[in-house]
């Protein structure tokens, strides 16, 4: 994979990517990122010269050097270096991912953090947790900005919406609650299932919320009406998650009936059951294309499935247990992570063969991802460390100590387009 690296001497303030094509120029992304310590760019969408400039806060620019590159189909901007951990030791922590110490500590909660994920400019963190709140953090100076209140009862995750003005909760209280991020009101709730909301995501335009419930539906929201425009209903037990593809068209759901089920999201009908699992599938994802399915469940196995035809394509099998199942950038690698067997594992997606182990001795394993790049891999650990592993050699690079408690999940900052690394949903089975 070609690319290049900008250590700029000054803050950042407005990055601006240009691609050249003959005379022509293109604007392929402005970010406002005021972390970022160094500037990684993976190869234009089809042009053969990419041109980088920067804009610094002084009003200057600097221009990267002219760069060729013609093996990957994206373009990466990495932000500063840094790991953020959640814990049940009720706090979260950021870490230089280079020399492994802690940069800033969370606290403020007074529960188990159930998740922390980077705002899209890396600039903020938000957190649930079983205190029945989420926080807003600065990643800087690690004070907390807002505490969205209001819940009765656990919380088991919360997003932001991709322009990061607005925050989505989920909690055991049978709703799910939408937030101001500049004011910290509640602006929206999401009231009509029967039972716990495991999960809540916004669709990729931030006018729909999708949810999955105990009550055996996901339903699909209208975020500014909260009205509930579709339901989906079909399984036989509680639907521990359910996400949207990336063009809003179909909606997929796992359940502890051992099925995950495709929708399509306008009509509300069932497309596909995918079935095949001997025990209850604990999440399911969409390929970054949307042709394939990855499935997990607790009967030993991940499954590929192609979407279209709704067929099993390929089954990873090796551990003793799985916990959580996650694709690499290009979809070429699949990463899974094991309970039992205290080990995470890289496999090709295509021939089904693993072809690195990350083992954590006597310790389970609670989370595992990719880099924006797929060179590393992080995992989090019941031994309350997470270790961050070069992906090809299979050799662990770091070990984040700090934590006094299981480390719920580990991710790192945002990369392509501003995505965090992905983190699985929690459910009550999980740690």
């Amino acid at each position: 994979m070609a690319f290049a690296e900008v250590q700029p001497d000054i803050e950042l303030n407005v990055i601006h990517i240009y691609a050249m094509s003959g005379e022509e120029l293109f604007l392929f992304h402005a970010a406002v990122c005021p972390t970022a310590a160094a500037i990684r760019v993976i190869r234009d969408r089809g042009h053969s010269v990419l041109n980088f400039r920067l804009a610094c806060k002084d009003g200057t620019m600097k221009r990267g050097e002219e760069l060729s590159c013609n093996e990957s189909p994206y373009i990466f901007i990495q932000h500063k270096n840094t790991v953020l951990t959640a814990s049940r030791d009720e706090t979260v922590k950021l870490w230089d991912a280079e020399s492994g110490d802690c940069v800033q500590t969370l606290q403020g909660h007074k529960g188990w953090v159930n998740s922390a994920i980077f705002s899209p400019d890396a600039t903020q963190v938000l957190t649930a947790s079983g205190d029945e709140t989420a926080k807003l953090w600065d990643a800087e100076s690690g004070e907390c900005v807002h505490t969205f209140q209001g819940h009765r009862g656990f919380l088991y995750s919360a997003s932001f919406s991709p322009d990061s003005t607005k925050v989505l909760t989920a909690s055991d209280d049978e709703t799910a609650k939408l937030w101001d991020a500049e004011s910290g009101e509640c602006v929206q709730t999401f009231q009509g299932h029967e039972g716990w909301v495991n999960y809540a995501v916004f669709s990729p335009d931030a006018s729909k919320v999708l949810t999955a419930s105990y009550d055996r539906m996901a339903k699909l929201w209208d975020a500014e009406s909260g009205e509930c425009v579709q339901t989906f209903q079909g399984h036989g037990q509680l639907v521990w998650c359910a996400i949207l593809s990336p063009d809003s068209s179909k909606v997929l759901t796992a359940s502890h009936d051992k099925t995950v089920k495709l929708w399509d999201a306008e009509a509300g009908e069932c497309v596909h059951t995918f079935q095949g699992h001997g025990r209850s599938a604990c999440s399911a994802i969409f390929s970054p294309d949307s042709s394939k399915v990855l499935t997990t469940t607790h009967d030993k196995t991940v499954k590929l499935w192609d979407a279209e035809s709704g067929e099993c394509v390929r089954t990873f099998q090796g551990h003793e247990s799985m916990r959580s199942a996650s694709f690499s950038l290009d979809s070429s690698k699949v990463l899974t992570a094991s309970h039992d067997d205290y080990t995470a594992k890289l496999w090709d997606a295509e021939s089904g063969v693993c072809v690195q182990t990350f083992p954590v001795l006597g310790r389970l394993m609670l989370s595992a991802v990719c880099s924006p790049d797929s060179s590393k891999v992080l995992t989090a650990s019941w031994d309350g460390t997470a270790k961050l592993w070069d992906a090809e050699s299979g050799e662990c690079v770091q070990t984040f100590h700090g934590h006094k408690a299981p480390v719920r999940s580990a991710i790192f900052a945002p990369g392509l387009a501003g995505l965090s690394s992905p983190a699985s949903p929690l459910t009550r089975q999980s740690a």
